[in-house]
């Protein structure tokens, strides 16, 4: 099935064939988890965050926008050259910093935020050149071609070098910031070869169609290595520094395919669309695998490190599809326009999640590793709702979905739903009553105070409160116990004077022994009866595929492995909790 034709992203429309997409860290976290979307020539640029796990477009939304207007920061973004990344400008290990540059007028704006206003003004320059500009650092971007990225040139982990380089003409500059001026000597080369010039470590750059960006060759976490290759013609070279010398032979190749070459882990390079970046596979925070593709014939590979050897076999594929092929994860990649990069969907600071993008026509899908599997199930789209999900043919497979598509924690709709019904049925549970108005009442009956009123005033039943009990055989009796415990904790504490007549470590000891009563009774069965029906989620789409006989077996083949931290850690790397939990437990944890 081809891939649909979508609304946009958080109210960026998409609708372009201009339109750029790229991750950035707009909150200063050290998190690459917002987008930022921009259409050159027009003024037009949305930064999104991202707010839900409603798969619809208002799952992300807009923190800047302007569309069309003003640009950002006085950098007008007029012209159809422009272009924009982010970078670390202050040494941070934050790439919170926008880097803009019009290739060809010496212009370059280096914008700041400082503030969380809607409007041009909250970001500033802390460097620019206009148009005509004099460029940085003596690098004058006086060419069409000129391209610039973030690099990590000392091996510190941050991205706060900046990497210029001019395709055809064997130009390349490492650009160090030495100061806080708005001026171009605020930037100093610590490496450069003038136009024509020879290249880097043996690569000529003497081929307009030549691509370089920062990897993590060593998986060391730092991209610290350089990979440059050239679509068409099977070249593609990986450099180290061994010096800090400003000479080619500062850089050295650790893997290298010639003109013509052979490419690398069977993907050869053979044709001029050929695209490739660095990407977080396994879920470790190192971008230390290769996601290789080529728009408009479904072909697709994601290569693996598997020695240091200067061959093609020194990588191997995790994931491959050959021409034609089948793309990925739904996503088609038919189209000669498609666009593909690493993001941080989930907020957990690793580019684990793949944004893939179709500008002119509304599509962007973003997708998450679901299996190790070689095959275009083994990512599942986590946007948007109308993405098309692979069709899964056993159940193991489809309980694999099922835990794949499990929402981030801070944007779980039914995870919250879940925990607050079990926080209302404790809260139901409180016991006891105190005093007795005398006064009259319409039926001439006497009212007493409870304490669940005087503790939770204005209670009222959870709708999702009922089912708890007949899918955890914990009554009444379980709740109220487990009610006074809590209240006491809380009078710990919350109070001053009380809480020296509350027992501790017991209230503490007491509490935590329920709530692992808790989790033995099967609470996840709750849960996953919350997240199977909430509405817009992948969750149901995912659950559409498990037939009605077979949902009690997969219901235990699902709660088996979700309270299974091996498996868990194994195939999505979320970390544990110093208790042992995983994360998904806090959902179904009181007190």
């Amino acid at each position: 099935m081809a891939t649909p034709k979508g609304s946009g992203i958080g109210g960026f429309d998409l609708g372009d064939w201009r339109d750029q997409v790229f991750a950035f860290d707009y909150d200063g976290t050290g998190k690459l988890d917002h987008l930022t979307c921009y259409r050159p020539g027009t003024g037009s640029i949305w930064i999104l965050k991202k707010v839900s796990d409603n798969h619809s477009p208002d799952a992300f939304t807009a923190v800047y926008h302007q569309d069309p207007a003003q640009g950002i920061a006085g950098y007008n973004l007029a012209d159809l050259r422009d272009r924009v990344f982010a970078f670390d400008y202050d040494g941070a290990g934050k790439l919170d910093h926008l880097a803009c540059y019009r290739p060809g007028t010496g212009t370059i704006w280096i914008l700041k935020k400082v503030s969380d206003s809607d409007s041009p003004d909250a970001f500033t320059a802390v460097y620019h050149q206009g148009d005509p500009g004099q460029g940085i650092a003596g690098y004058n971007l006086a060419d069409i071609r000129d391209q610039f990225f973030a690099f990590d040139y000392s091996g510190t982990g941050k991205l706060d070098h900046l990497a210029c380089y001019r395709p055809g003409t064997g130009t390349i500059w490492i650009l160090k910031k030495v100061s806080d001026s708005d001026s171009p000597d605020a930037f100093t080369a610590v490496y450069h070869q003038g136009d024509p010039g020879q290249g880097i470590a043996g690569y000529n750059l003497a081929d307009i169609r030549d691509q370089f960006f920062a990897f993590d060759y060593s998986g060391t976490g730092k991209l610290d290595h350089l990979a440059c290759y050239r679509p068409g013609t099977g070249t593609i070279w990986i450099l180290k520094k061994v010096s800090d010398s400003d000479s080619p032979d500062a850089f050295t190749a650790v893997y290298h395919q010639g003109d013509p070459g052979s490419g690398i882990g069977g993907f050869d390079l053979g044709d001029w669309r050929d695209q490739v970046f660095a990407f977080d596979y396994d879920g470790t925070g190192k971008l230390d695998h290769l996601v290789c593709y080529r728009p408009g014939t479904g072909m697709v590979r994601i290569l693996k490190k598997v020695s240091d050897s200067d061959s093609p076999d020194a990588f191997a594929a995790v994931y491959h599809q050959d021409n034609p092929g089948r793309g990925i994860g739904g996503f088609d990649l038919s189209n000669g326009g498609d666009r593909v990069f690493a993001f941080d969907y989930g907020g957990t600071g690793k580019l684990d999640h793949l944004v893939c993008y179709r500008p002119g026509t509304g599509t962007l899908w973003i997708l998450k590793k679901v299996s190790d599997s070689d095959s275009p199930d083994a990512f599942l789209p986590v946007y948007p709702t109308d993405a098309v999900l692979p069709v899964y043919r056993t159940l193991s497979a489809k309980v694999s979905a099922l835990f794949a598509a499990l929402p981030d924690q801070n944007f779980n709709v039914a995870g919250k739903a879940a925990r607050a019904a079990l926080v209302n049925r404790l809260k139901g549970c409180t016991s006891g009553t105190f005093g007795i108005d005398f006064r009259a009442t319409p039926d001439g009956s006497i009212h007493t105070w409870s304490f669940r009123d005087q503790f939770f005033y204005g209670f009222t039943p959870d709708p999702n409160a009922g089912s708890i009990t007949p899918v955890t055989g914990l009554g009444d009796d379980w709740w109220t116990a487990f009610n006074v415990v809590v209240i006491c904790q809380a009078i710990y504490y919350v109070t001053s004077n009380t809480r020296n007549a509350v027992r501790q470590p017991d209230v503490n000891n007491q509490v935590a022994a329920l709530n692992g009563a808790l989790q033995s009774a099967h609470v996840n069965f709750f849960y996953a009866g919350n997240l199977a029906e909430t509405v817009g989620t992948t969750v149901e789409a995912a659950f559409a595929q498990v037939a009605a006989s077979d949902r009690a077996q997969a219901a235990r083949m699902y709660v088996s492995l979700l309270e299974n931290p091996a498996w868990i850690s194994a195939k999505v790397g979320r970390p544990r909790a110093a208790n042992g939990q995983t994360s998904y437990g806090s959902y179904c944890t009181i007190g």
